[in-house]
């Protein structure tokens, strides 16, 4: 019988590493190329975290990585394919070769603000109409950011202000629109806007009023011109292995979170970033900020009108597409 129980201890004692070690968290890596002070990560990733790990019953950790640790704004798709990443924030801009569909929202003077272009991005996503270029993924959010105003060193408020401006862009459509206005566009990421300008690579940034505060642009420009002239388009992706490799309750977890409440959440976010980007500077000294006419709003959408027909014949589907996110958008202000 001594020999029993002490056989008992001793497989008991072997096996107790084991269980506790079962029981430990799965750490999630989320990559967020964006810096630590971004709102992204302040009051969307943070809180979406959060609401996860309280439901997933202690199986998961979310560690979040902001800055280039894990990837930069170029890159961070492959990173998250190749597992470097579990999970990560990023922008299309970078990604217009492999990702076209999903660029309908990015097209100038469609949408009037984030909530409603967030919205119907995510029903053309639900209705299986862009989903085929998100195959080799685990969607969790797809949103926008808020609309591209001119942020330069010199009064802007018509297409003539821009002639032989460079003007920094970070998604196709933007830097489309700037070559029609008679500027020359200098692709950028977000991290290097501030540097392109200050060092007198480019005159200005298209941007919104969300990267502005973010990135401090209200430093290196004065003049600020509102227009609609393009969202950029976001999202927020998971490693497919690394969704399958989580305990059930978990993946559960990620699931009531992801989707519709995670691209509210954002679409609420970027439109506070929007709203509080656009005070901030408006209070500082020296700084100018104006709407364009919309008589010159008109003229600009017309110049505009290639950059959509351009979209529509390298897109796969883009009609159907195009007039189904214009649908989805009448829904919007409908009510329904």
């Amino acid at each position: 019988m001594k020999k029993s129980a002490l056989f008992a201890a001793l497989v008991a004692a072997a096996v107790a590493p084991a269980a506790a070690d079962a029981a430990d968290p799965v750490q999630l890596k989320f990559a967020l190329p964006a810096p630590s002070t971004s709102p992204v990560l302040k009051w969307g990733v943070e809180p979406w975290s959060k609401d996860v790990e309280r439901d997933a019953q202690g199986t998961v950790e979310i560690k979040v990585f902001p800055g280039p640790t894990l990837g930069n704004f170029t890159n961070i798709y492959e990173r998250t394919l190749a597992g470097v990443a579990d999970a990560s924030f990023g922008i299309f801009g970078p990604l217009a070769t492999q990702f076209t569909q999903v660029n309908v929202a990015a097209l100038p003077f469609e949408s009037k603000n984030t909530i409603e272009s967030s919205i119907a991005l995510w029903r053309l996503y639900d209705k299986r109409l862009i989903a085929s270029e998100f195959d080799k993924v685990k969607v969790l959010a797809l949103f926008t950011f808020p609309h591209s105003g001119f942020h330069a060193n010199k009064p802007v408020r018509k297409a003539d202000d821009i002639k032989g401006l460079k003007i920094v862009t970070s998604n196709r459509a933007m830097s489309q629109l700037v070559s029609f206005l008679g500027g020359s566009p200098v692709t950028s990421t977000p991290p290097d806007y501030y540097t392109t300008v200050s060092r007198g690579i480019a005159d200005g940034i298209a941007v919104g009023w969300s990267a502005v505060a973010s990135f401090k642009l209200d430093e290196v420009t004065r003049h600020h011109l509102d227009t609609e002239s393009g969202l950029f388009t976001a999202f927020m992706l998971m490693n497919k292995d690394s969704y399958a490799k989580l305990p059930a309750p978990a993946r559960a977890a990620i699931d009531r979170h992801s989707g519709e409440p995670f691209f509210k959440t954002m679409g609420n976010a970027t439109d506070r970033m929007e709203r509080e980007g656009r005070a901030a500077t408006a209070a500082k000294a020296g700084h100018t900020i104006v709407a364009l006419d919309p008589a010159e709003a008109e003229r600009w959408k017309r110049l505009s009108q290639p950059i959509v027909d351009e979209w529509l014949g390298r897109t796969r589907d883009g009609a159907r597409i195009l007039a189904a996110f214009r649908e989805e958008i009448g829904k919007i202000r409908a009510g329904m």
